[in-house]
């Protein structure tokens, strides 16, 4: 099956951007307010239920400051909010753990919460927020579930445009005696998916929970990553959203930079902003 390949998007990728110096600022800064953030605490509470997102802010805390602190999941019983920005749900979750702990005996407790939204460019061109699937139902039927692939399938292998477009908003918010947020937008451009590996991520994703927990049904970036044919990256800071618009930070090198794709995958599984730029 041939499409036309619509190249205006991606003649506004810059090989080399010029923000270097805003983006060394902004991850000088960020680094010192995660430093503030994350220092001297004695209890930590991660809102997730996740083991792999709480290691990750672990990991992320004992880089940055050498500590190890005690540390617990929580996970309320209160629904968060539903389609608000990522940074909305992340504080909700954070502030909702230092409500219902207050209670308990643990004295002052430093609380954690991240959260993720998924966008996919449709064929009008808006970014279309793409939802869990567990948020509206438990498990899919054999047919909606064919019916979900074959969709994916004219998204990702066969888009109108000639390419696929996906822009996470990751943020995270900590409240340590103070409160604290960060976040970022990620964008990835890339040329269609190979259909038999994007059908191979699908049923993937069907054993292993991915189709129902998963914003975009699978995995999305892992698939991108694997198909090796990613055109741009594009990493705006929510410390630059008023300086920048997201289509100025595109870099064709970014999205040749494997490490950098590794870390971008770890931040988003993790809804962790990033401390490197």
């Amino acid at each position: 099956m041939t499409k036309k390949i619509d190249f205006d998007i991606l003649r506004q990728i810059n090989t080399f951007h010029n923000f270097s110096g805003a983006e060394s600022r902004v991850a000088k800064e960020r680094k010192l307010k995660m430093l503030r953030a994350f220092s001297e605490i004695a209890y930590l509470f991660i809102c997730t239920g996740k083991i792999e997102k709480a290691i990750e802010v672990l990991d992320r805390i004992e880089r940055i400051t050498g500590q190890e602190p005690e540390t617990y999941l929580y996970e309320s019983e209160k629904n968060e909010p539903f389609n608000q920005p990522a940074l909305l749900i992340a504080r909700f979750k954070a502030i909702q753990a230092q409500i219902e702990l207050l209670a308990q005996e643990y004295g002052e407790i430093a609380s954690y919460g991240g959260d993720v939204n998924a966008f996919v460019e449709s064929e009008s061109g808006l970014l279309l927020p793409s939802h869990k699937l567990a948020r509206s139902r438990r498990e899919l039927a054999d047919e909606e579930y064919g019916n979900l692939v074959e969709q994916k399938v004219k998204e990702y292998c066969y888009p109108e445009k000639g390419y696929v477009r996906i822009v996470w908003d990751l943020a995270s918010y900590m409240i340590n005696g103070q409160e604290f947020g960060f976040g970022d937008v990620i964008e990835i451009i890339s040329k269609p998916v190979d259909e038999k590996l994007l059908r191979q991520k699908m049923q993937e994703a069907k054993k292993n929970g991915l189709l129902m927990s998963s914003n975009l049904q699978f995995g999305a970036l892992e698939c991108l990553i694997e198909n090796d044919l990613i055109v741009s990256v594009a990493i705006l800071p929510y410390e630059l959203k008023r300086q920048f618009e997201l289509k100025e930070m595109r870099s064709h090198q970014a999205g040749q930079d494997r490490k950098l794709l590794s870390e971008l995958l770890q931040n988003i599984i993790a809804n962790s902003p990033l401390d490197i730029y």
